[in-house]
């Protein structure tokens, strides 16, 4: 076993989550607040699980670990790595310094000099401190990585083994015919993430039937069909959202090749009935407009409030025993006339859910942009029909 490093996204705590579920790992460790750490069996596992995940940007190799690394210690570790993984007798290289504000900036340039002494062609990709751009990295296979990361302890030298498909990513997010900005669009990443919490409830050979009531343009379903599931349903009570949900399904079958035909209807979330038990509900409701009059907040979140009890009291009725939610809710932080702050948030309203037979399975995740009003909350539960019978 190799002991790798996860360059996390901006939600941290959603990554490590992401990851354990995915992974299965009985065992993840923070480095520092940015990178986690867990070990796996070679560079093709690690190639593989970066994958199949949305919140992790590279995962890098642990090649060694120093108190106070000298300059020395790094170009002998750096120069041995390159040329030993290099197939050729010249060397591309780029250097990434994470979470080393603190210390002075490594002369990455003595590196290649090391390497032009020992008769290497030697290439040095400029870069900013946080490292190589993840272009091109994916894009030219001859470039390799140095990784120097810092932590409470001391310095981790790695090297970058998988990056993030950057352009995967972005024909998902903006090649797909349908969308609708006035809805709000909830990231491809954050959908495979959300898919991947929840798909952990479950054992990995298992297929759970997986449903979203609020399907909008179906970028969850389209994760989902990228995960390779098959018994996928999608509903909105507004028809050109379930007509572009189609088209999309259409699109990217089209481009990847993926014969996956999901049952989409239309309807109010409180009386579609699907046609099969619910194992999983992954799911991004209404959470109001992104930027509400303040003054109005309380009374917005008393009508989503009774939206979603609405919706969690109709699944109660087409849920399996033991299925899985995981669902976005709004938070947001109000200033009041006298100065201080509040936040609203959806927090009593789960709570309230048990006597449903719902109960929280893990703690809730914020996952926002810095300048958004109405935060993500996510939460997952748990649905148990004996509890509901009780």
């Amino acid at each position: 076993m190799n002991t790798y490093h996860f360059l996390l996204g901006n939600t941290p705590k959603f990554s490590v989550a992401e990851i354990i579920a995915v992974s299965r790992a009985t065992r993840v460790t923070m480095l520092q607040s940015e990178v986690a750490t867990m070990d796996l069996p070679s560079d093709e596992d690690a190639i593989a699980l970066l994958e199949k995940l949305g919140g992790t940007i590279k995962i890098m190799r642990e090649l060694a670990v120093f108190e106070k690394p000298t300059d020395d210690d790094i170009i002998t570790i750096a120069t041995k790595t390159l040329t030993r993984e290099s197939l050729k007798d010249k060397i591309a290289f780029g250097v990434s310094e994470i979470g080393r504000d603190h210390l002075p900036v490594f002369d990455a340039r003595s590196i290649k000099t090391h390497l032009k002494k020992m008769n290497y062609t030697a290439q040095f990709k400029e870069g900013p401190r946080g490292g190589v751009p993840t272009a091109l990295l994916l894009h030219k296979a001859n470039v390799q990585e140095i990784v120097l990361i810092g932590s409470n302890t001391g310095t981790v030298i790695g090297k970058t083994v998988a990056v993030q498909n950057i352009d995967a990513w972005t024909e998902v997010d903006r090649g797909k015919p349908y969308f609708d900005a006035k809805k709000g669009m909830l990231p491809p990443k954050v959908a495979r993430m959300m898919l991947n919490w929840g798909l952990g409830s479950f054992e990995p050979t298992e297929k759970p039937v997986l449903y979203d009531p609020f399907c909008g343009s179906g970028t969850i379903l389209l994760e989902a069909i990228a995960l390779g599931h098959t018994k996928l349903i999608g509903s909105d009570l507004d028809p050109a959202s379930t007509r572009g949900t189609k088209e999309n399904i259409a699109w990217y079958a089209g481009v990847k090749e993926a014969n996956i035909i999901p049952e989409i209807k239309t309807g109010d979330v409180t009386k579609v009935t699907p046609s099969k038990k619910i194992d999983l509900i992954v799911t991004e409701p209404f959470l109001g407009k992104p930027k509400p009059n303040i003054a109005k907040v309380p009374y917005i979140f008393k009508g989503l409030e009774k939206l979603y009890k609405g919706a969690f009291k109709h699944w109660t009725t087409i849920l399996a025993d033991k299925a899985t939610i995981v669902i976005v809710m709004p938070t947001i932080t109000a200033e009041q006339k006298s100065g201080k702050s509040y936040t609203y948030s959806m927090e009593k309203f789960i709570d309230s859910l048990s006597n449903m037979g719902y109960t929280t399975s893990s703690e809730p995740i914020e996952y926002s942009r810095s300048q958004a009003v109405v935060r993500r909350t996510l939460y997952k539960l748990e649905y148990n029909k004996q509890d509901n019978t009780k």
